[in-house]
């Protein structure tokens, strides 16, 4: 089903409405891709006030030493198409090597050539972009804020599109000479000015950064779609840890909470299943279904 629902990209306005389609999903759907379009995001939940749990999922170090909740991070890969969970990388929520760049990094293996990885500014970083293009993946993020959104060396396309060329910064600490050395030294980046207009708040602009060069073949307002399609996986995450209760954990030893997370995550891929076998026989958009009433 889940082959189906991707493959089946395109849509005509009179189709999106009787699907009860999102519009911004039917946007996307406009539009043929050859992968899947994966959108990442993070989360953090707590948990019981356990010794056992506090060493391995340390509380905030902003708190005072023994009146905070172990913590523990996580990272997760959901299809924009269907809500699916692909995969999910944990961690705790401070300490080496436990940010959200450092948890998609153990993620990466998961994405095939073809698919498009969708995500906000935090996850914008030349190694990780790098590390796409390796796999013949494809990204939309919006700009990182260190970034300029109109640098002075672009490659004007038209009034809102340009391309610019970023050079391979200095190796960071956490990586090798010997992977630095194998990384490219130049990535082409195509940048988009999009506007978001909410009903009922003032218009927005921001720039997305894609590697997605052809301007003809993905438009500036289907890159715009795509990259507005990213808050389905807050309300995805919203729907794991508010209606599956897993906002607090209640297991006391990291063993358990472990076991606890991936139920919970279980339980919401079957009820994504579920979601997906009503729309194959009644021909809706799995993005049309309400997560809290099939639950």
């Amino acid at each position: 089903v889940e082959a189906t629902v991707e493959r089946d990209t395109v849509l005509t306005e009179t189709e999106a409405t009787e699907s009860l389609c999102p519009e911004v999903v039917a946007n996307v759907k406009s539009e043929p891709v050859s992968g899947r379009i994966l959108l990442v995001d993070g989360f953090t939940v707590t948990m019981a006030d356990t010794p056992e749990n506090q060493a391995e999922f340390p509380q905030n170090p902003a708190q005072t030493e023994g009146i905070g909740f172990p913590i523990l991070r996580g990272v997760t890969l959901i299809s924009m198409m269907t809500g699916m969970l692909f995969d999910c990388e944990t961690g705790p929520y401070c300490g080496k090597e436990s940010g959200e760049t450092a948890l998609l990094w153990k993620l990466l293996s998961q994405l095939r050539r073809g698919d498009i990885l969708v995500a906000d500014s935090y996850y914008c970083t030349y190694w990780l972009i790098a590390a796409c293009l390796a796999r013949g993946v494809q990204i939309v993020m919006k700009n990182h804020h260190k970034r300029e959104d109109n640098p002075a060396t672009a490659r004007r396309i038209n009034k809102h599109q340009r391309t610019v060329i970023w050079d391979r910064p200095t190796c960071p600490e956490w990586m090798s000479e010997e992977v630095y050395a194998e990384q490219p030294a130049t990535v082409e980046i195509r940048l988009v000015d999009v506007q978001v207009h909410d009903p009922g708040f003032r218009t927005k602009g921001l720039t997305v950064a894609t590697t997605m060069l052809d301007h003809k073949l993905y438009t500036a307002a289907w890159i715009g779609s795509v990259y507005r399609s990213r808050w389905l996986v807050e309300l995805d995450i919203r729907s794991i840890k508010c209606s599956l209760g897993m906002d607090v954990l209640r297991a006391k030893t990291p063993e358990m909470v472990r076991t606890e997370l991936w139920s919970c995550l279980l339980a919401y891929n079957l009820i994504r299943a579920k979601m997906l076998q009503s729309c194959a026989t009644s021909g809706r958009d799995p993005r049309s279904l309400s997560f809290t009433t099939t639950l």
